[in-house]
Protein backbone atom coordinates (compact mmCIF):
# COMPACT_ATOMS: atom_id res chain seq x y z
CA UNK A 1 0.00 0.00 0.00
CA UNK A 2 2.85 2.62 1.16
CA UNK A 3 4.67 1.44 -2.48
CA UNK A 4 1.71 2.24 -3.92
CA UNK A 5 1.50 5.73 -2.65
CA UNK A 6 4.58 6.22 -3.74
CA UNK A 7 4.10 6.06 -7.21
CA UNK A 8 1.46 8.04 -6.77
CA UNK A 9 3.12 10.82 -5.33
CA UNK A 10 6.01 10.51 -7.59
CA UNK A 11 3.81 10.70 -10.68
CA UNK A 12 1.88 13.93 -9.53
CA UNK A 13 5.56 15.31 -8.60
CA UNK A 14 6.55 14.58 -12.38
CA UNK A 15 3.15 16.10 -13.75
CA UNK A 16 2.87 19.29 -11.58
CA UNK A 17 6.46 19.96 -12.37
CA UNK A 18 5.41 20.03 -15.60
CA UNK A 19 3.84 23.02 -17.59
CA UNK A 20 1.62 23.69 -20.14
CA UNK A 21 3.86 24.91 -23.61
CA UNK A 22 3.14 27.47 -26.21
CA UNK A 23 2.93 28.45 -29.75
CA UNK A 24 2.75 31.83 -30.86
CA UNK A 25 2.21 32.92 -34.29
CA UNK A 26 3.19 36.25 -35.63
CA UNK A 27 1.81 38.17 -38.78
CA UNK A 28 5.47 37.81 -40.28
CA UNK A 29 5.08 34.01 -40.10
CA UNK A 30 7.53 33.77 -37.01
CA UNK A 31 6.51 31.43 -34.32
CA UNK A 32 8.34 31.23 -30.67
CA UNK A 33 7.34 28.14 -28.40
CA UNK A 34 7.99 27.96 -24.43
CA UNK A 35 6.36 29.55 -21.84
CA UNK A 36 4.24 32.77 -21.22
CA UNK A 37 5.47 34.46 -18.44
CA UNK A 38 2.84 37.88 -18.84
CA UNK A 39 0.30 39.00 -21.13
CA UNK A 40 -1.26 41.89 -21.07
CA UNK A 41 -2.99 44.08 -23.75
CA UNK A 42 0.05 45.30 -25.01
CA UNK A 43 2.72 42.87 -24.83
CA UNK A 44 3.31 39.33 -24.26
CA UNK A 45 6.76 37.89 -22.17
CA UNK A 46 7.12 34.05 -23.57
CA UNK A 47 10.38 32.11 -22.23
CA UNK A 48 12.06 29.97 -25.11
CA UNK A 49 14.70 28.30 -24.82
CA UNK A 50 16.92 30.97 -25.93
CA UNK A 51 15.77 33.40 -23.48
CA UNK A 52 12.97 35.79 -22.73
CA UNK A 53 11.36 37.16 -25.89
CA UNK A 54 9.22 40.03 -25.21
CA UNK A 55 6.98 40.51 -28.24
CA UNK A 56 3.71 43.03 -29.47
CA UNK A 57 0.07 41.89 -29.19
CA UNK A 58 -1.08 43.80 -32.32
CA UNK A 59 1.40 41.36 -33.84
CA UNK A 60 0.45 38.05 -32.71
CA UNK A 61 -1.97 36.35 -35.25
CA UNK A 62 -2.34 32.97 -32.63
CA UNK A 63 -1.36 31.43 -29.30
CA UNK A 64 -1.86 27.88 -28.95
CA UNK A 65 -0.78 25.55 -26.12
CA UNK A 66 1.16 22.68 -27.93
CA UNK A 67 1.50 19.66 -26.47
CA UNK A 68 3.73 18.34 -28.99
CA UNK A 69 6.04 20.54 -27.71
CA UNK A 70 8.64 19.50 -24.51
CA UNK A 71 7.27 20.02 -20.85
CA UNK A 72 9.18 22.37 -19.21
CA UNK A 73 10.93 20.00 -16.57
CA UNK A 74 13.70 22.53 -15.34
CA UNK A 75 14.95 25.71 -16.12
CA UNK A 76 18.33 26.69 -15.30
CA UNK A 77 19.84 29.67 -14.95
CA UNK A 78 23.73 30.62 -16.59
CA UNK A 79 25.75 32.51 -14.35
CA UNK A 80 26.48 35.67 -16.39
CA UNK A 81 29.73 35.80 -15.49
CA UNK A 82 30.64 32.38 -16.49
CA UNK A 83 29.25 33.03 -19.75
CA UNK A 84 31.20 36.31 -19.95
CA UNK A 85 27.90 38.63 -20.12
CA UNK A 86 26.48 41.24 -18.28
CA UNK A 87 24.58 40.60 -15.49
CA UNK A 88 21.61 41.98 -16.17
CA UNK A 89 21.05 39.88 -19.46
CA UNK A 90 18.61 37.09 -18.23
CA UNK A 91 20.04 33.40 -19.98
CA UNK A 92 18.01 30.15 -19.67
CA UNK A 93 18.96 26.68 -21.48
CA UNK A 94 15.85 24.16 -20.54
CA UNK A 95 17.36 20.62 -19.60
CA UNK A 96 15.19 16.96 -19.62
CA UNK A 97 15.44 15.42 -16.55
CA UNK A 98 17.59 12.41 -17.51
CA UNK A 99 20.31 14.70 -18.20
CA UNK A 100 20.72 17.17 -14.98
CA UNK A 101 20.03 16.02 -11.34
CA UNK A 102 19.38 18.75 -9.27
CA UNK A 103 20.59 22.41 -9.77
CA UNK A 104 24.55 21.90 -8.80
CA UNK A 105 24.89 19.34 -11.82
CA UNK A 106 23.15 22.06 -13.86
CA UNK A 107 25.85 24.55 -13.12
CA UNK A 108 28.82 22.49 -13.27
CA UNK A 109 27.72 21.47 -16.93
CA UNK A 110 27.30 25.02 -17.72
CA UNK A 111 31.09 25.74 -16.67
CA UNK A 112 32.20 22.88 -18.65
CA UNK A 113 30.40 23.46 -22.00
CA UNK A 114 31.67 27.04 -22.45
CA UNK A 115 34.60 24.99 -24.16
CA UNK A 116 31.92 22.93 -26.72
CA UNK A 117 30.46 23.45 -29.91
CA UNK A 118 27.38 22.94 -28.47
CA UNK A 119 26.80 26.54 -26.02
CA UNK A 120 24.72 28.71 -26.81
CA UNK A 121 26.94 31.72 -26.81
CA UNK A 122 29.89 29.42 -28.46
CA UNK A 123 27.72 28.15 -31.34
CA UNK A 124 28.60 29.17 -33.85
CA UNK A 125 26.16 27.17 -36.49
CA UNK A 126 22.76 29.80 -35.32
CA UNK A 127 19.87 28.30 -36.70
CA UNK A 128 16.60 29.90 -38.32
CA UNK A 129 14.56 30.62 -35.66
CA UNK A 130 17.73 32.12 -33.74
CA UNK A 131 18.06 34.61 -36.18
CA UNK A 132 14.08 35.29 -35.94
CA UNK A 133 14.40 35.68 -31.92
CA UNK A 134 17.16 38.05 -32.22
CA UNK A 135 15.77 40.01 -35.06
CA UNK A 136 12.45 40.54 -32.91
CA UNK A 137 14.29 41.61 -29.92
CA UNK A 138 16.51 44.34 -32.22
CA UNK A 139 12.66 44.95 -33.38
CA UNK A 140 11.68 45.63 -29.89
CA UNK A 141 14.73 47.65 -28.87
CA UNK A 142 14.64 49.91 -32.01
CA UNK A 143 10.78 50.36 -31.31
CA UNK A 144 12.03 51.65 -27.87
CA UNK A 145 15.27 53.87 -28.91
CA UNK A 146 12.08 55.37 -31.36
CA UNK A 147 9.96 56.04 -28.20
CA UNK A 148 12.50 57.29 -26.31
CA UNK A 149 13.87 59.87 -29.24
CA UNK A 150 10.48 61.05 -29.35
CA UNK A 151 10.20 61.97 -26.09
CA UNK A 152 13.44 63.75 -26.31
CA UNK A 153 12.03 65.73 -29.19
CA UNK A 154 8.82 66.45 -27.67
CA UNK A 155 11.08 67.80 -24.57
CA UNK A 156 12.92 69.75 -26.85
CA UNK A 157 9.68 71.46 -28.62
CA UNK A 158 8.79 72.04 -25.50
CA UNK A 159 12.07 73.96 -24.33
CA UNK A 160 11.89 76.01 -27.58
CA UNK A 161 8.62 77.34 -26.82
CA UNK A 162 9.43 78.03 -23.81
CA UNK A 163 12.37 80.09 -24.35
CA UNK A 164 10.27 81.45 -27.41
CA UNK A 165 7.53 83.02 -24.74
CA UNK A 166 10.09 84.32 -22.76
CA UNK A 167 11.76 86.29 -24.89
CA UNK A 168 8.77 87.75 -26.04
CA UNK A 169 7.92 88.22 -22.15
CA UNK A 170 11.38 90.23 -22.27
CA UNK A 171 11.04 92.37 -25.30
CA UNK A 172 7.44 93.06 -23.90
CA UNK A 173 8.79 94.26 -19.88
CA UNK A 174 11.99 95.94 -21.62
CA UNK A 175 9.73 98.07 -23.81
CA UNK A 176 7.25 99.09 -21.03
CA UNK A 177 10.40 100.12 -18.91
CA UNK A 178 11.01 102.15 -21.69
CA UNK A 179 7.97 103.60 -22.08
CA UNK A 180 7.95 104.30 -18.08
CA UNK A 181 11.45 106.30 -18.23
CA UNK A 182 10.24 108.14 -20.63
CA UNK A 183 7.36 109.30 -19.07
CA UNK A 184 9.21 109.73 -15.66
CA UNK A 185 11.44 111.69 -17.40
CA UNK A 186 9.30 113.96 -18.97
CA UNK A 187 6.89 114.38 -15.59
CA UNK A 188 10.33 114.85 -13.93
CA UNK A 189 11.48 117.69 -16.30
CA UNK A 190 7.82 119.18 -15.70
CA UNK A 191 7.69 119.25 -12.16
CA UNK A 192 11.51 120.70 -11.68
CA UNK A 193 10.23 123.55 -14.71
CA UNK A 194 7.11 124.52 -12.64
CA UNK A 195 8.82 124.17 -9.02
CA UNK A 196 11.84 125.83 -10.81
CA UNK A 197 10.90 128.20 -13.72
CA UNK A 198 14.62 129.41 -13.53
CA UNK A 199 16.32 126.56 -13.71
CA UNK A 200 18.36 125.22 -16.69
CA UNK A 201 18.94 122.04 -17.91
CA UNK A 202 22.31 120.42 -18.14
CA UNK A 203 23.16 119.64 -22.24
CA UNK A 204 25.38 117.27 -21.67
CA UNK A 205 29.39 118.42 -22.94
CA UNK A 206 27.57 121.24 -25.15
CA UNK A 207 28.31 124.75 -24.84
CA UNK A 208 25.42 126.98 -24.40
CA UNK A 209 25.47 130.89 -24.81
CA UNK A 210 24.81 132.87 -21.30
CA UNK A 211 25.07 136.47 -22.54
CA UNK A 212 24.57 137.62 -19.01
CA UNK A 213 26.87 140.79 -19.16
CA UNK A 214 30.51 139.38 -18.98
CA UNK A 215 29.41 136.01 -18.56
CA UNK A 216 29.15 134.53 -23.03
CA UNK A 217 28.83 130.65 -22.40
CA UNK A 218 29.00 127.92 -20.07
CA UNK A 219 29.55 124.34 -20.80
CA UNK A 220 29.38 121.13 -18.26
CA UNK A 221 30.91 117.74 -18.87
CA UNK A 222 29.07 115.43 -16.33
CA UNK A 223 31.61 112.13 -15.02
CA UNK A 224 30.59 109.68 -12.47
CA UNK A 225 33.47 108.25 -9.97
CA UNK A 226 33.89 105.77 -7.23
CA UNK A 227 32.97 109.12 -4.99
CA UNK A 228 29.91 110.26 -6.54
CA UNK A 229 28.88 112.90 -9.78
CA UNK A 230 31.43 115.33 -10.50
CA UNK A 231 31.16 117.99 -13.23
CA UNK A 232 33.83 119.48 -15.45
CA UNK A 233 32.83 123.17 -15.70
CA UNK A 234 33.87 125.62 -18.35
CA UNK A 235 32.90 129.04 -18.41
CA UNK A 236 33.68 131.98 -21.32
CA UNK A 237 34.13 135.48 -20.39
CA UNK A 238 34.26 138.53 -22.16
CA UNK A 239 33.86 142.05 -21.63
CA UNK A 240 32.87 144.48 -24.83
CA UNK A 241 32.72 147.98 -23.10
CA UNK A 242 34.23 148.56 -19.53
CA UNK A 243 36.98 146.39 -17.27
CA UNK A 244 34.86 144.44 -14.68
CA UNK A 245 35.31 142.42 -12.12
CA UNK A 246 33.54 138.61 -12.64
CA UNK A 247 31.93 137.26 -9.53
CA UNK A 248 28.84 134.88 -9.73
CA UNK A 249 27.75 132.04 -8.34
CA UNK A 250 26.38 128.31 -9.98
CA UNK A 251 24.16 126.14 -8.23
CA UNK A 252 23.69 122.40 -9.49
CA UNK A 253 20.19 120.39 -8.79
CA UNK A 254 19.03 116.92 -9.35
CA UNK A 255 15.94 115.65 -10.55
CA UNK A 256 13.81 116.45 -7.53
CA UNK A 257 14.84 119.98 -7.52
CA UNK A 258 17.70 119.52 -4.68
CA UNK A 259 20.92 121.81 -4.52
CA UNK A 260 23.59 119.12 -4.73
CA UNK A 261 26.47 121.38 -5.84
CA UNK A 262 28.23 125.22 -5.74
CA UNK A 263 30.86 126.80 -7.57
CA UNK A 264 32.17 130.34 -7.30
CA UNK A 265 34.11 132.38 -9.85
CA UNK A 266 35.39 135.45 -8.59
CA UNK A 267 37.93 138.00 -9.61
CA UNK A 268 39.19 139.58 -6.23
CA UNK A 269 42.64 141.04 -7.08
CA UNK A 270 42.55 140.78 -11.55
CA UNK A 271 40.50 142.92 -13.43
CA UNK A 272 38.56 141.73 -16.65
CA UNK A 273 39.68 144.38 -19.01
CA UNK A 274 37.83 145.79 -21.93
CA UNK A 275 37.93 143.68 -25.02
CA UNK A 276 39.27 140.59 -23.13
CA UNK A 277 38.00 137.13 -23.53
CA UNK A 278 39.19 134.24 -21.32
CA UNK A 279 38.12 131.05 -20.48
CA UNK A 280 37.95 129.27 -17.06
CA UNK A 281 37.82 125.49 -16.36
CA UNK A 282 36.83 124.59 -12.98
CA UNK A 283 36.04 120.87 -11.61
CA UNK A 284 33.17 120.64 -8.97
CA UNK A 285 31.66 117.49 -6.91
CA UNK A 286 28.60 116.97 -5.98
CA UNK A 287 27.51 116.78 -2.72
CA UNK A 288 25.16 113.81 -3.13
CA UNK A 289 26.19 110.32 -4.12
CA UNK A 290 24.10 108.63 -6.90
CA UNK A 291 22.69 111.57 -7.32
CA UNK A 292 23.73 113.11 -10.91
CA UNK A 293 23.07 116.77 -11.57
CA UNK A 294 20.70 117.71 -14.22
CA UNK A 295 19.88 121.25 -13.75
CA UNK A 296 21.95 124.50 -12.70
CA UNK A 297 21.32 127.89 -12.09
CA UNK A 298 23.44 131.45 -12.42
CA UNK A 299 23.37 134.21 -10.08
CA UNK A 300 25.67 137.47 -10.88
CA UNK A 301 26.72 139.02 -7.84
CA UNK A 302 27.19 143.30 -7.83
Amino acid sequence: MKYCICILLIFIIINAGSAYAERVLLKNGQKYEGYILEENEEIIRIQTKYGIAVLNKDQVVSIVDDDALPSKKKMYRYDPYVMGLDKTIDLYKYKSDSEYDDIGSANNNVESSMDSKDSIIGNKDVSGSDIAHYKNQVIYLNQQIKIYKEEINNFETEIAELKEKFKKKEKDFNKKIETLEEEKEKKEKILSTTKFPELKPIEGEQEVEINMEYLKSVKFIISETIDGFFVGAQYKLYSEFISVKPNFDVFFFNANGLNIGKDTVEYKYNRLERGQQELIEKGIPMTIPGSPPLYYYIKLKK
